[in-house]
């Protein structure tokens, strides 16, 4: 603020210093010299555009985000799980997460369980009974929640082992 005051009075000395040295024929026309005063008055309340400050922000709002949200994890799966279990989205979510990480591709008990060797595979650790798909269908992530569904409306939770000790379904 000082600096602005400072070049407006240097400017009016300036341009006074000008006029002053204008020509008598001039400074005798008292339309001119009224002329000139209005233009040295206006000359020394102008402020130098090269050292006005820059306008404030009048917001301060954060631009939004431009990147797509990558969702990872379970929450890949949250709206298909939604689809088929609704309320019970967040158990399911757990489950999955239990069993498998929420890896889709994960294959587990690769073994013989009750005297039958049947592969458990995707998110829900789906066993590869024989009325069932695949275990490379069953690491399809629509399909392993398909089944999913079916299981848990013939048996409930206590198809999952996870629900008696790790996640609590019920």
């Amino acid at each position: 603020m000082l600096k602005r005051a400072l070049i407006a009075a240097m400017l009016s000395v300036a341009l006074i210093s000008q006029l002053t040295q204008a020509s008598p024929a001039n400074l005798n026309n008292s339309t001119d010299s009224a002329n000139k005063a209005q233009i040295v008055q206006a000359k020394a309340n102008e402020q130098p555009t090269d050292l006005q400050e820059p306008s404030p922000q009048l917001s301060n709002t954060v631009e939004p985000e431009t990147q797509p949200v990558i969702k990872t994890g379970c929450e890949q799966y949250r709206t298909l799980i939604n689809q088929y279990f609704g309320d019970k989205t967040e158990v399911f979510l757990q489950i999955a997460n239990k069993e498998s990480g929420c890896n889709p591709s994960a294959v587990g008990d690769d073994f013989v369980i009750n005297g039958v060797h049947a592969v458990s595979c995707g998110l829900f650790q789906v066993r590869t009974l024989s009325s069932r798909p695949t275990c490379e269908e069953l690491k399809d992530p629509a399909t392993n929640i398909a089944w999913a569904k079916r299981i848990y409306l013939g048996q409930g939770f206590k198809a999952w082992s996870v629900c008696k000790v790790k996640v609590n379904c019920y």
